[in-house]
């Protein structure tokens, strides 16, 4: 289907909006343009209206509603929106959309990862941000997660400005903190991410000792080995921060999700209690 003629919902003779079938009821639009128009509009402020609305319609469509697929494929071009509150609700459609159907692992999922990656979480827009790593988080507890994977590979192996590769690091991060090792095997990054630790960009260098951090307790064997590439005041950063530190690397084999989500509960609870 054409972008620009992709439908709101069903319009009669005189352009007003009926309810569809599998939706509960119809948003209200401030105008009379349809809403992938404005989606595409000068005004930044269309754009913002357009994603608002479609966020609205999104939140009351059943899950085995047409109009997720109507604008789908518009997603990456939606999620790049210069206007951070445009770009903002962009995410939060996609999470509702997410959150009501399966989405497709395709070139149109792909493109949104990318896009989720190197323009939303590098945006200078905090919720921007938090709502992007929402969006990849959810993706990698789905059947995309092998998606998520190959796209954060390609950006650490590829020549990106450093705030992408920054980007790309903290998401594995947090990959790491919520689903541990077996989802996301740290021998598959722990090499070329230390290699980035020679980088002359300081965050970049932070990002990179970050998930070495929290790789060791779940790899250690691994991360050990790859520290061989980083300068000696890092690997000396890096055992500081080791001192004491619990390695899950033992548990990985006998270790049920379930036991591994009580676990980390049990130890955040642990972390807030001595903070006190």
């Amino acid at each position: 289907m054409n972008f620009d003629e992709q439908p709101v919902g069903r319009h009669n003779t005189m352009g007003i909006i009926e309810k569809s079938s599998t939706c509960q009821s119809t948003p209200p639009i401030k105008n009379s343009l349809p809403l992938s128009v404005r989606a595409i509009s000068k005004n930044p402020k269309d754009r913002f209206d357009a994603m608002t609305d479609l966020v609205k319609l999104f939140a009351v469509c059943k899950s085995d509603s047409d109009t997720f697929l109507e604008y789908y494929e518009s997603f990456p071009g939606y999620l790049s929106d210069s206007h951070a509150g445009a770009q903002e609700k962009a995410i939060e459609a996609l999470l509702i959309l997410m959150n009501k159907c399966s989405v497709p692992v395709d070139s149109t999922l792909q493109s949104c990862i990318q896009v989720l990656i190197k323009n939303c979480m590098t945006s200078g827009r905090t919720q921007v941000k938090a709502k992007a790593m929402d969006c990849l988080i959810s993706l990698g507890e789905l059947e995309t997660s092998n998606l998520l994977k190959e796209c954060l590979y390609d950006y650490l192996n590829i020549k990106v400005v450093p705030k992408v590769i920054v980007a790309t690091l903290q998401v594995l991060t947090e990959l790491l903190v919520n689903f541990g090792g077996q989802y996301f095997p740290v021998r598959e990054y722990a090499k070329t991410v230390a290699a980035l630790g020679e980088s002359t960009n300081g965050q970049v260098r932070a990002a990179v000792l970050g998930y070495l951090k929290e790789g060791y307790k779940w790899d250690k064997e691994s991360v050990l080995k790859s520290m061989e590439g980083l300068r000696q005041a890092q690997q000396e950063e890096l055992k500081k921060e080791w001192k004491g530190a619990v390695s899950y690397t033992h548990l990985r084999a006998h270790e049920t999700s379930l036991h591994l989500v009580c676990r980390l509960l049990l130890e955040k609870k642990k972390k807030k209690k001595n903070t006190k």
